[in-house]
């Protein structure tokens, strides 16, 4: 079993830092920490904690990737040791920090860089709060989805490493893994690209609310095959942005 991985921060590249962080902050995100006029903000809603860097492609922490999955709080030595012996190979293999902590990069099978990293300040980061994939807002509660090649793969790897199964089946195209805060969506198809999905609140209530803050949908009150409804946007730097709620999942 491998040790227990830490908060997950969604990582995605920006081109720039303050007009992200304003479109989320009117979204109804709020700063946890960073500053945007430094280059980076993290952002966080319900079970969504959101990382927004900078041209994080250019330097070494995306790892050259536009979207990274950050671990934070957790034994990182052991925990890469604890991936290593399931027969992943690291990118970056564990590097201590100067006062304690350290990282270490690892690559899904669908070649989204996994990355954990633990400053000295956040070590028992664990023991000290509680971690809710559940935990919703007024925007819903969020799946953070990517499209994938290699679906029975990439959903043995987060198996391995410590997510549970929530929904779906990958042998029908799809499943959702949960832990801690995060919830991840696999779904076959034929790209990496990420859609952050957010489930659970009143999507007429919600999509009128936010035409009235200024955003521009590209499409408002769907109803879909399912009976869910759904509104969608993308953000500054064209993230797909998906309000999806089945009458089930009414908060």
């Amino acid at each position: 079993m491998v040790t227990k991985l830490g908060r997950l921060d969604l990582c995605i590249d920006v081109k720039n830092a303050k007009t992200s962080f304003e479109f989320y902050k009117k979204l109804g995100m709020k700063l946890v920490e960073g500053n945007p006029n430094e280059g980076w903000s993290v952002m966080e809603s319900g079970n969504l904690r959101l990382g927004l860097y900078q041209d994080m492609s250019n330097y070494g922490k995306g790892g050259g990737a536009t979207v990274s999955l950050n671990f934070r709080g957790g034994d990182v030595e052991n925990i890469t040791k604890d991936i290593e012996a399931l027969g992943y190979k690291f990118s970056k293999p564990f590097k201590a920090g100067k006062d304690g902590g350290g990282s270490s990069t690892v690559t899904d099978p669908n070649e989204v860089p996994v990355f954990f990293d633990t400053a000295p300040s956040e070590i028992g980061l664990l023991d000290k709060v509680t971690l809710d994939y559940a935990k919703t807002s007024s925007l819903g509660s969020c799946d953070v989805c990517f499209d994938t090649k290699k679906i029975a793969k990439t959903a043995k790897f987060y198996r391995e490493i410590g997510f549970e199964d929530v929904e779906g089946d990958e042998k029908e195209g799809w499943v959702i893994l949960g832990h801690a805060n995060a919830r991840i969506a696999l779904f076959q198809g034929e790209s990496n690209n990420l859609t952050i999905n957010f489930r659970g609140a009143n999507i007429i209530k919600l999509t009128d609310h936010l035409k009235n803050q200024g955003f521009k949908f590209e499409t408002e009150y769907v109803v879909e095959d399912d009976g869910s409804k759904s509104s969608s946007l993308r953000d500054p730097d064209g993230y797909f942005i998906y309000f999806n709620t089945h009458p089930n999942e009414l908060n």
